[in-house]
């Protein structure tokens, strides 16, 4: 499975916007910046016709450990989940 790297995202944003690479490093850098500060204050971040990324708390949980099955505790925590446009998840 390919990847675009966030140097990829700047090459394109400076492509079709017509900007030059140092604009658009700063501005997709400040898009990111801004994404992970709502998540962390626990907002949903809705990018219209792409998805929804959301912090979901999950709970504290016993696990076990593959090399010696010894049961360890797992503290709660916070995770980022992303749910896909139905318009997106169709053209897919």
């Amino acid at each position: 499975m390919d990847k675009l790297t966030k140097t990829q995202l700047v090459d394109s944003v400076a492509a079709k916007a017509k900007l030059r690479k140092m604009d658009a490093h700063r501005t997709v850098t400040v898009l990111l910046e801004v994404v992970a500060d709502a998540l962390k204050c626990g907002k949903s971040v809705a990018l219209d016709g792409v998805g929804t990324l959301h912090v979901r708390a999950t709970p504290a949980r016993e696990a076990m450990r593959p090399g010696t099955l010894e049961r360890v505790q797992v503290k709660a925590g916070r995770r980022v989940s992303f749910k896909v446009a139905t318009r997106l998840k169709g053209e897919l």
